[in-house]
């Protein structure tokens, strides 16, 4: 089975659990009134939500390119990681008010029935992280939907401790205490990976391409590199273009030095390499970056 087989099948798993977590914890918060398994249902169902759509993702991007997506569709997990983070951060938003709002009069929920559902969502929850845990370097969208089943786990286990806390104290607040903890997570780690999906979508360098300068002209026979463009499809992948100068008296000798400049630059983590030779003074513009053309 090929890893990302395997990691598709792990995915599907996880999602499985998790839908079952959230049904029977919405049904048990709303059955009992208690605000903290409520928004853990949220939390729970906005994590399936992003497993579900992983899960699609994952399918999309084993497409082969074609001459119309000549990079395939790798970036279909990126949306997917941008689109999840959307929707839990409307959700965290909503439930953070709700919890203010309950702050001031909580109210009445039975703690051996929190405690015992939460208890349930914290071994469903462990379950799915263990799942994911392996293939959570593969890249962002299932790493977004590991962190988020982290959250998850966190917030069934914080959820028992509240049950323990209304139990052995008899105040009520501990329940929307507990919701808003959750929820500011939720809204902490979804930022997170929005700021991640933005990157690869803007086109931004995952590598300072600086760095890919002066690789190249430390090489012997490389004058100048300039117009020089990086960026990524998906996670762990480094695409880098350059323009480089070349002096050389040879065909064979010319292929040499990018031959050489290929194999330093992939050392310094780029995956997939374009260099343009170019005779001294061809072009006009020898910045880094070059201007643009808008």
């Amino acid at each position: 089975m090929t890893n990302h087989s395997n990691a598709e099948k792990k995915t599907g798993a996880s999602l499985s659990i998790n839908i079952g977590v959230s049904t029977v914890e919405l049904a048990a918060g709303l059955f009992t009134g208690s605000l903290a398994l409520i928004s853990d249902a949220i939390h729970n169902i906005g994590d399936s939500m992003t497993l579900l759509t992983t899960y699609i993702a994952m399918r999309i991007s084993k497409r082969e390119p074609d001459e119309k997506y000549t990079f395939g569709r790798r970036r279909a997990e990126v949306i997917a990681a941008y689109t999840n983070s959307l929707i839990i951060i409307f959700f965290s938003a909503l439930l953070i008010w709700e919890s203010i709002k309950t702050l001031a009069n909580p109210h009445r929920v039975n703690p051996d029935t929190v405690g015992l559902i939460g208890l349930v969502a914290l071994a469903g929850n462990l379950a799915s992280t263990g799942l994911l845990h392996g293939i959570s370097h593969t890249n962002l969208n299932v790493k977004s939907a590991y962190i988020h089943m982290v959250g998850d786990t966190a917030s069934s286990a914080a959820v028992v401790a509240g049950a323990f806390a209304i139990k052995g104290t008899g105040s009520y607040i501990f329940d929307p205490v507990v919701s808003l903890a959750i929820s500011i997570y939720m809204a902490l780690s979804a930022l997170q990976v929005m700021k991640g999906s933005i990157d690869i979508l803007m086109e931004s360098s995952p590598i300072n391409v600086g760095e890919a300068k002066k690789i190249l002209e430390s090489i012997d026979g490389i004058v100048n590199a300039h117009h020089c463009h990086a960026w990524s499809i998906g996670e762990g992948e480094a695409y880098l273009e350059c323009h480089i100068e070349i002096e050389s008296d040879s065909p064979e000798k010319t292929l040499d030095i990018i031959e050489e400049a290929r194999r330093k630059l992939g050392k310094a983590g780029f995956t997939h390499i374009t260099l343009q030779p170019e005779k001294k003074d061809t072009c006009s513009d020898k910045g880094l970056i070059p201007r643009s053309e808008y």
